[in-house]
């Protein structure tokens, strides 16, 4: 038996221990699927700031990215320009939704 298939077996015996993880996250998401259905609005309320804070976290990882390169990246501005575009984006957004 090769390397390859002993790490790949390895791999299936190691999972296999942890099977229930994948089936209380497909009940997670059949219940959360099912309350989208039934409380529509709600729901694309919870959507629109969850998208908005990822915008939040994107700007920030940006912006610390940008600073913590510059020495390293050409044009380095620009990625900071960017994150600081992205983080106001979703602090806009999160105003936005939360006003409504």
């Amino acid at each position: 038996m090769s390397s390859i298939t002993r790490n790949i077996f390895g791999t299936i015996n190691r999972t296999i221990n942890y099977w229930y993880i994948p089936l209380v996250v497909g009940i997670i998401f059949i219940a959360t699927g099912i309350y989208t259905f039934v409380s529509p609005l709600e729901s694309y309320a919870a959507l629109a700031i969850l998208f908005s804070i990822s915008f939040i976290i994107s700007g920030i990882s940006e912006i610390t990215f940008s600073l913590l390169n510059k020495k390293l990246l050409n044009n380095w501005g620009w990625f900071l320009a960017l994150g600081v575009l992205t983080l106001i984006v979703g602090v806009l957004l999160v105003i936005i939704v939360s006003s409504k």
